[in-house]
Order: C-alpha cells, then structure tokens, then sequence
C-alpha cells in the first residue's frame, strides 16, 4: 500500500510547489466528480484545489490545500488501479495488503507511531481501512525540523460490481510535530466516505 500513496504524495508536493498552474481552484466545497463507477466530493472546507491525471490504466483525482508553511501539506486523492487478482475470502485480500504495506518501508525514513490495517464493508465485503501515523525523518520540503509528523488514513477496496476495478482512497496531512489538527480522524473519514458507488 505504501507503494501506492508515496508516490502520490511526492506528485502532489511536485505540483503543488513547481508546477500549481496544473490544479484548479474548487469553487464550491463539496462539488460532485463523477466516474463510471462512482461519485467522490471534493474535501467541506474552503480553499481546495484539484487536478486530474492519467496513467496506462490508471485515473487518478487529486485534492490539495495550499498551506502557509512549506513544511504542511495537505492532500486527498482517489486513484482507480485495474486488478486482476482473485481473492477467495476478504481474509485474502486483508493478507495481500498487509504484504503489500511492508514493500518498500525505509525504516531511515519512517518512524511509524501507529499503523492499523482492518476488513470493513463500507464499500464492500473486500474493503480493506488504513490508518497510519509517523515520524518522517526525510521530508524534502521541511524548513529545518528535525522530522514532521505524518497521518493518514485510507480505503482499498475492490469495487463490488466492477470485479477488475481496484479502488485507493486517501487523505493524508504533514506537519511539524505537535502541529496537525486534532480532528484529523474525523475529517478524514469525512472525505473518504464521500464516495458513492455505482452499480455498471
């Protein structure tokens, strides 16, 4: 999994720090994005922006918040992966998560304080809940402390009426520690239960 939000990450810092000219402002909180397999709302609060891109196979909404401190970013995102692989039970789906958690943790990097992998059915019996908080000891973007500390929360799942079809939702903030919000959870959750399937 972390193969999959890192890189997210690290587009969004790019853009948003090179390149903003590609995000566009989001003039109303909440505005619907529509997909053939789902609708996601962009983050409540005022203030967001959002691009779109495109890799072979992949489609990928991206939400950020510009902050005042380089060293805070802000970010949301949901990517669509094609899937081929089949899982007989939920349990197998949880396992292949797991796994897939621990390829390419830097542990010169990351500090983790709290990672949590867990089966729920919000969007499905193969829906897998990812809660993670750390200490990143190599934040490019850091202006002079020691690590910033980073919380995340996210869904994988496989859409239940388009089997091929894997789902990543993520919300996602960096600060200085001590300095992320303390209703980061809840606003998390917000965002990632914004999205409402279809059925193809």
């Amino acid at each position: 999994m972390r193969l999959l939000r890192k890189p997210i990450l690290l587009v969004f810092i790019l853009l948003l720090t090179g390149c903003a000219s590609r995000f566009t402002r989001i003039e109303q909180p909440n505005t619907a994005f529509e997909r053939p397999g789902y609708t996601v709302h962009s983050p409540k609060q005022d203030g967001w922006v959002y691009a779109k891109y495109e890799n072979p196979g992949e489609h990928v909404i991206l939400f950020g918040k510009p902050q005042k401190e380089v060293d805070h970013t802000l970010y949301a995102s949901v990517k669509e992966i094609p899937s081929f692989a089949k899982f007989e039970k939920p349990e197998d789906f949880l396992d292949f998560q797991k796994k897939a958690s621990k390829i390419g943790n830097d542990p010169r990097r990351y500090n983790y304080l709290d990672e949590q992998l867990t089966l729920e059915h919000t969007f499905g019996d193969y829906t897998v809940a990812y809660y993670v908080k750390a200490e990143d000891h190599g934040a490019v973007q850091s202006s002079g402390a020691p690590f910033l500390v980073m919380e995340t929360y996210a869904y994988y799942f496989i859409h239940p009426s388009i089997p091929n079809l894997m789902v990543n939702i993520i919300y996602s903030e960096r600060a200085k520690n001590g300095e992320l919000p303390d209703n980061f959870k809840s606003t998390a959750l917000e965002f990632v239960n914004g999205i409402t399937l279809k059925n193809k």
